[in-house]
Formats: C-alpha cells, sequence, structure tokens
C-alpha cells in the first residue's frame, strides 16, 4: 500500500498549474498540529506548507496550526502570512488537560466543513487522534519527518503505533523512511503509507528565492571579502545545528586532510549549537587553524550557498535535508553522507557524491575530486539546480499533498461512518 503521492516519485512531474480544486470538493478546515513552532526543519516545511495551502486552495476555508506544546518564534511569521496559530501548553508528560484544550480548540476552528487534520511526528498524532474522537472529519493523516526514533520501543514510539491505527495515512518524507517504518510496525498493518519529499521555496528567480538579487560571483565576491579569502582558496561549506548528529567533527577531520594534501580550502559552518565550543577548540588545529570560519545562524543562507564551492553534509542521520535542497537549488554540487533519504535526492537530482557516514578519509577524497574539477562542480551544479526547481519546491510538495488529501476525502464520501467516532 505504499505509494509516491502525484505521480514520478521525487523525480515526478512538477506541475505547474495556477489553480486547484480544493481536495474532495469541500471547504474544509485544515489544521496542522505540531509540538510547536520553534526554528527548525520540520516547523518551517509546515509553515510553508499551511502558507501554500492557505493561497493555492483553502479560499473560503481556513488554514491552522495547533502548536501542542507553546508557539515558538516562527508563530510571527505564520500569522503574517494569514496563518490561525493557536497554542495548547502542554506541561511535560502525560497531560490530559491539554487533551482537553486540544479538542476544544480543534472544535473551534473557524468554519462549517469537516475538519482536514495533519499531525506532524509522533507526539502531535498521539494527542491529536486522542482529541478527535467523534469530531467531523474529513481525514486525519500523520507526517513523520526524520527516521525516527534510535529506541523504538520507547513509551511514546509505543503510544505513537497504537494512535496510527486512527490514521487514513501514514506520510514518509522519503522511501527508506517508509520501508523502514512499515518493516518496524510502526505504520500500522493494512494501513495507507505513502511517501511525500519536503519542499523549499525557490520563488522565481533562476539562481535564488528572490528575484533581483546579485549575481552568483557577487555572492561569491563578498564572502571571500568578508573572510580575507586569498584569489585561489576554494570553499566548502555547510548549513545547520552544530549537534552531534551532524558530525562536524569528521567534517572538520575530512577538511585537515584535503588541507595536508596541499590544497588551498577554507571552511564555513553557518549555524550554531551545543557543539560549537569543542569543534572551535578542533579547529585550533595545525592544519586547521585559520582556515575554518563560525559564521553562526544566518539569515542569508541562499547567498552563502551560492558562495561556496562544494556543500558538504556530513550527518550520521537525515530523513529529507532541506539544506540539500538548498545547495541544490543556489547550483552548488554537494558531498554528503549516504543515510536516510539522502542517496534517493543525490540518486534522483545528480546533486553530487555520495560517501559512507562517519569516513572522514572518504569524505576528504571525494571533496579532493570535486574541488580538483571545476568544469564538473559547475555540471553538477546546472543540473542540481534544474532538478530542485522541478522537483524540491514547496509548490511540488503541496500538490502531492493535495492529491493524498483528494483520494482520502474521495474515499470517505463512499463510507459516510468511518472509524474515526470510534475510540
Amino acid at each position: 500500500m505504499g505509494r509516491v503521492v502525484g505521480g514520478g516519485g521525487v523525480g515526478g512531474p512538477g506541475s505547474r498549474a495556477t489553480a486547484l480544486t480544493p481536495a474532495g470538493g469541500a471547504l474544509h478546515r485544515r489544521v496542522h498540529v505540531v509540538e510547536s513552532l520553534d526554528v527548525g526543519g520540520l516547523e518551517r516545511v509546515v509553515l510553508e506548507l499551511a502558507h501554500w495551502q492557505r493561497r493555492h486552495v483553502a479560499e473560503g476555508g481556513s488554514v491552522s496550526i495547533a502548536c501542542l506544546f507553546h508557539e515558538g518564534a516562527l508563530a510571527t511569521q505564520a500569522r503574517a502570512r494569514g496563518l490561525l496559530v493557536s497554542a495548547v501548553g502542554k506541561r511535560r508528560g502525560p497531560d490530559p488537560v491539554a487533551l482537553w484544550r486540544l479538542r476544544r480548540m480543534l472544535a473551534a476552528v473557524p468554519g462549517s466543513g469537516p475538519l482536514l487534520v495533519h499531525t506532524h511526528n509522533p507526539m502531535a498524532h498521539v494527542y491529536t487522534s486522542a482529541a478527535t474522537v467523534g469530531l467531523p472529519l474529513a481525514a486525519l493523516v500523520n507526517t513523520r519527518h526524520g527516521m525516527g526514533s534510535a529506541r523504538p520501543q520507547a513509551r511514546q514510539e509505543r503510544l505513537y503505533r497504537t494512535a496510527m491505527r486512527r490514521a487514513d495515512a501514514a506520510v514518509a518524507v522519503c522511501e527508506a523512511a517508509r520501508t523502514h517504518f512499515v518493516s518496524q510496525g510502526i505504520f500500522a498493518e493494512g494501513r495507507r503509507t505513502d511517501v511525500v519529499p519536503n519542499g523549499i521555496e525557490l520563488g522565481e528567480a533562476d539562481e535564488g528565492p528572490i528575484s533581483g538579487w546579485p549575481s552568483r560571483a557577487t555572492d561569491r565576491l563578498g564572502l571571500r571579502s568578508t573572510l580575507g579569502c586569498g584569489a585561489d582558496e576554494l570553499l566548502i561549506g555547510t548549513v545547520g545545528r552544530l549537534a552531534a548528529v551532524k558530525n562536524h567533527a569528521g567534517l572538520l577531520d575530512a577538511v585537515a586532510a584535503v588541507r595536508r594534501s596541499g590544497r588551498p580550502v577554507r571552511l564555513v559552518l553557518a549555524g550554531d549549537g551545543a557543539c560549537r565550543a569543542s569543534l572551535e577548540l578542533q579547529a585550533m588545529a595545525p592544519d586547521l587553524a585559520g582556515a575554518v570560519h563560525f559564521l553562526g545562524w544566518r539569515s542569508d543562507v541562499w547567498h552563502v550557498m551560492r558562495a561556496i564551492d562544494v556543500f558538504a553534509l556530513s550527518s550520521s542521520a537525515e530523513g529529507w535535508p532541506l539544506v540539500l535542497l538548498e545547495a541544490a537549488a543556489a547550483g552548488t554540487p554537494c558531498v554528503a553522507t549516504a543515510v536516510g533519504g539522502v542517496p534517493e535526492m543525490v540518486s534522483a537530482g545528480g546533486l553530487g557524491l555520495l560517501v559512507p557516514a562517519g569516513d572522514s578519509q572518504a569524505m576528504a577524497t571525494a571533496l579532493i575530486g570535486l574541488l580538483d574539477a571545476p568544469v564538473r562542480r559547475a555540471e553538477i551544479g546546472s543540473a542540481a539546480q534544474r532538478w530542485a526547481h522541478a522537483h524540491g519546491s514547496v509548490d511540488a510538495m503541496g500538490r502531492r499533498y493535495e492529491a493524498l488529501y483528494e483520494s482520502l476525502t474521495a474515499r470517505r464520501s463512499h463510507n459516510p461512518h468511518p472509524r474515526h467516532g470510534a475510540s
């Protein structure tokens, strides 16, 4: 029962039609339920998807985001885009009061049509599956972002398995994740499972998300000038949380090996996190001294992506990483570890080279292979950019979800007494 929604999978057609009919032809009250709208990849995806739905398919209906804990930093952006945002205020541990609040919140969503509820990750689904018992639902969908917990027998995972019995569809962001969740019994047996890859906002520009931006060459010169790079130095870059799972320590080892080979390269890290202090200490080693730049969190990530020569992803675990889509959309080739959905992305889009996770020498060898081949870098970058604009956009993701909603609501119209009314 697994499928990639929208036809053609990760390499399927990216429709650019300008109008969509609401799923099932009804003015559904659409609600996304998340833990919070703190800054993160999942939260960015939900914000962009909800905004896309409001613009393209929800005229006359409504699109809301319900936060199980607190609102988070992205709530202001959500409201600025016309989305309804509310927070339940869940406390740590089991919280029956939060369950009651969520039920009241869902019942009070503006509009008169049935609820089309889309939960994201386990905890949001566990509470929502219970809170929606007896409410008029068009569909209940859950997306599991990432590859899941390292502790599949933990209490939350057991509750999630049980709650998934009430979902009309279980969605993974890559085929590797879908296969894993089905094999582990996390996605309920006999239920529909789908793959909908994440997308990013690309806009109309050929080289970035905002038309009228400076050229790629201007971005390159700007960052190099800021860092004090020599004319012959090449830049390796990465973007994201400085967390253990991202294995930036291994990336620094790889860059040190590249520099020992006599190649004049520098490493740029855009992001922050718990591992920053230890990484800064590691960057003081003789092979790296003065060649590693910690930029912190940046609001101009697209400019950084276009300024570097090679993007490096060294993670030990990933789902469908947005940073790879951003690098591809910027026309920057990558070297990435073969984890989660990364091999699907790299092979489908021709984004660059894959290396085993945790193998710094293999990472160094692959980086050297691209750094020494400017024509190859340009060819890979051009192909990656075309693929990202065709298949990695919010529009492509939104249309896949609409196809899923449509099929679920059409099925429900032939079954007016679904299982959602039962516990």
